[in-house]
């Protein structure tokens, strides 16, 4: 095989990798909706449901929704950043270090996630920058904007039990 040839599947193959990193990052976006859809829908109908049948425990296992949708997006956000690791190597490499579609989405609409990208060493072995980039992005779930909100939703929520059971003598069952 030529030098010729083995560019040109090499270049074959990182087309590949990169159609299905897409592909599989738009996978992952639709579960994180679906995933977030399905417990906000799930905090509304026992906040609902707690409130119509004066039971305070409803309100309380509400409470923990915030939290479960925290970890969601932090779940899914570690499944994709792999992807968009491996999407954008191969995007730079085909590109000739032009931005094209995941360098675009990531510098502007997760910046963030496209920072932490760009810490993460090349030498590294790829399991090794994995790691690194989870690490990473589990200490800006928690010091992000999405998570602060979550989180004083979640206090707030907690504190609705507690106001509704003195306030308006709802039983805790």
């Amino acid at each position: 095989m030529s030098k010729m040839d083995a560019s040109k599947v090499s270049e074959e193959f990182l087309r590949f990798e990169l159609q299905q990193a897409y592909d599989t990052i738009r996978h992952q976006a639709t579960l994180l909706a679906q995933g977030v859809g399905f417990l906000i829908a799930l905090d509304a109908l026992l906040v609902g449901y707690g409130v119509a049948q004066g039971k305070g425990i409803l309100l309380i296992l509400a409470s923990a929704i915030p939290l479960a949708m925290l970890f969601v997006i932090r779940l899914a956000l570690s499944h994709a950043a792999p992807l968009a690791l491996v999407a954008l190597r191969a995007e730079l490499t085909l590109r000739r270090g032009t931005d094209g579609l995941v360098a675009t989405y990531l510098k502007t609409r997760l910046a963030g996630l496209y920072r932490e990208i760009e810490k993460v060493s090349v030498s590294d072995d790829p399991i090794v920058r994995v790691e690194k980039l989870n690490r990473r992005l589990l200490r800006r779930a928690w010091r992000g904007r999405s998570g602060k909100v979550l989180i004083a939703v979640f206090f707030t929520q907690a504190a609705a039990p507690v106001a509704a059971m003195t306030l308006f003598k709802m039983k805790l069952f």
